[in-house]
């Protein structure tokens, strides 16, 4: 967070204070304009970070290995008027892939007073729907803590950017599934599957998802919504076999593959469901 100190004498007596989001300040009747460099904090923040930097592969490879759960940080105090710009980094990357463009963006004054920088970390080795739905959760929970009544302006008018994966969980919150991602693995409703009730609730909180109207606009950057060649290929497969479930969940999707075997599509009959349902390496 940019700051500025100020000493000063309030009826005699030393007073120090540290102000924010200021442009001036008055002392003793007289108003003084405040200089500032905008991304001083993001750079301190940048090197303070070079372990999050580096830790996108060993997310990639063991998503349950790292200490932070996926979640939302706001780069600068809450303002209740501004309109947050929530960044989704992309696959074996981390948020401190954008410190170059958040630095860009503070050294604009118009984006500075606008804008207000959001992040979402996850671990990148998780497969995409689960991620999405760590996204979608994640910013629930965010817009609960910040704005409990639902009041704010902020909260109703939120930009999205996501970079390749982030991209691709991001476009869930701007697009409703329906039952069509349901109908390519199963070929009856929830209802009628057997099997543990917990997981399938959370199979339908995967595969379900409704268009969030408070994300006004998401833009994508080389996110890959189609698909791509190298899906398919070795390098695919490869990348696709270090996709990982939690242990629980992909014990409990798997126990229900087993239990309903005649309830999948004929593509997931046969396959590594926890995997196949939540596919790593393809969008």
């Amino acid at each position: 967070m940019n700051a500025t100190a100020i000493y000063d004498r309030a009826t005699g007596e030393p007073r120090f204070s540290i102000l924010s989001n200021r442009s001036a300040v008055k002392l003793n009747g007289h108003t003084y304009a405040l200089a500032a460099n905008h991304t001083a904090a993001g750079d301190h923040l940048k090197l303070r970070a070079k372990h999050l930097a580096q830790s996108g592969f060993a997310n990639m490879i063991r998503p349950f290995s790292g200490l932070r759960k996926p979640q939302i940080y706001l780069l600068d105090p809450y303002d209740a008027n501004k309109i947050p710009l929530l960044m989704v980094h992309g696959l074996q990357s981390t948020p401190v892939a954008f410190a170059a463009l958040v630095k860009s963006l503070r050294s604009d004054p118009e984006i500075r007073a606008k804008y207000q920088v959001w992040q979402f970390y996850y671990a990148s080795g998780t497969p995409v729907l689960a991620n999405a739905l760590e996204l979608r959760d994640s910013l629930n929970e965010t817009l609960h803590t910040l704005d409990p009544k639902d009041h704010d302006a902020a909260t109703k008018r939120i930009v999205v950017l996501g970079h390749s994966m982030g991209g691709v969980i991001s476009h869930t919150l701007v697009s409703s599934s329906q039952n069509r991602l349901w109908r390519s693995v199963f070929s009856v409703p929830p209802a009628r599957l057997k099997g543990d009730r917990e997981a399938i609730r959370e199979l339908e909180h995967i595969l379900f998802f409704q268009r969030n109207p408070r994300v006004v606009r998401v833009i994508f950057m080389a996110a890959p919504h189609r698909g791509g060649p190298i899906a398919d290929s070795f390098i695919g497969f490869l990348g696709n076999s270090f996709t990982r479930l939690a242990p629980m969940l992909e014990y409990g999707f798997s126990r229900l593959a087993g239990a309903n075997p005649g309830a999948m599509t004929p593509s997931y009959v046969g396959a590594r469901f926890a995997l196949r349902i939540l596919p790593g390496a393809r969008a």
